[in-house]
């Protein structure tokens, strides 16, 4: 019995290792939900620098502009900087370009993130006694188990604008270097937000005129979403098979079934709305009260999106209670 009981330790043991009383990410890939959101937001950072070295190569023919859209590309000059007209690289930079800075500034852009992860834990122990008597043979199966679940659900919603994101610190967004996909925890690696970002910009970019003195303000908002869903299952049977003895009543065989599963579903929706355009970078920074108000009007995009989202699985389930 000493046996069945040392199995059962070591599979319990196995399963609680597995285990989290607060099932969160940092259990499986070793990041934080924090850090997992900052990475995201440096990955918007350098798809706004991205595009940007794109408009400046692409809408002017000035070696210098074009020349400027590499350093940019290369980390070597902020975008910022580029615009900023006390700066040596506004004063040479092709003023064609300028508007789709000016135009985007005070875009704001939103990202609502929804983790709900699920484990489940289980042990079976099953184990086999004979006992010989004068008349016959008694075999006996003993059973023993446990099922463990745990669920954490995680929502919120972060805003900025692109003025705000193109401010991210290079020295913060170091820490988070990854540029490639993750196939298997994708919310820990690139999502592609510089395909949503872009198909933004172009939808946007029609409403400028580089002619005009103050560009006009854009018209359409975007929103996107993306859902990941990961799971993980692991499990074990260690078996012991004993030759009876001659004593009346002996341990044939145990074994113990261990499982564990872990399903990870995380959600980033995505809110782009056009703001307001400005003269200058310096008018951009001292908006405070519109940056509010683009940030606010972002997020209530997403909350917007989600009811929606809501009421159409309502009307979807009704329509199959009618059928």
């Amino acid at each position: 019995m000493r046996t069945v009981k040392s199995i059962a330790f070591l599979g319990a043991a196995l399963l609680l290792a597995g285990c989290a009383l607060h099932p969160l990410p940092d259990d499986v890939t070793g990041r934080s939900t924090f850090q997992i959101v900052q990475k995201i937001r440096c990955e918007a950072r350098d798809a706004l620098n991205e595009i940007s070295a794109d408009v400046l190569q692409n809408n002017s023919k000035q070696a210098y502009t074009n020349a400027l859209a590499q350093e940019v590309r290369e980390g070597k000059v902020k975008v910022t900087d580029v615009f900023d007209l006390t700066k040596e690289y506004a004063r040479r930079v092709d003023r064609e370009v300028y508007p789709y800075f000016s135009t985007f500034a005070l875009s704001a852009l939103a990202l609502g993130f929804e983790f709900n992860i699920t484990e489940t834990n289980n042990a079976q122990a099953d184990s086999n006694f004979l006992e010989t008597f004068s008349r016959g043979v008694f075999k006996l199966n003993a059973k023993v188990g446990s099922k463990y679940d745990r669920n954490n659900t995680r929502k919120f919603d972060v805003g900025e604008t692109f003025l705000e994101v193109y401010e991210l610190l290079d020295e913060e967004c170091r820490k988070y270097p990854d540029g490639t996909k993750n196939y298997v925890y994708p919310i820990t690696g690139n999502i592609g937000l510089k395909e949503a970002i872009e198909t933004f910009i172009n939808l946007n970019s029609r409403s400028i005129d580089p002619t005009a003195p103050k560009p006009q303000e854009g018209l359409a908002t975007f929103v996107d979403t993306l859902r990941f869903t990961t799971t993980y299952t692991a499990g074990a049977t260690p078996a012991i098979t004993l030759t009876p003895a001659s004593s009346r009543f002996n341990l044939v065989d145990a074994q113990l079934g261990l499982s564990v599963e872990r399903a990870d579903i995380h959600q980033v929706a995505i809110s782009l709305v056009a703001g307001p355009a400005v003269r200058s970078l310096a008018e951009a920074r001292k908006a405070k009260n519109i940056a509010q108000f683009q940030r606010r009007l972002a997020v209530q995009n997403l909350r917007q999106n989600r009811t929606e989202a809501f009421f159409e699985t309502l009307r979807r389930l009704e329509t199959l209670t009618r059928q």
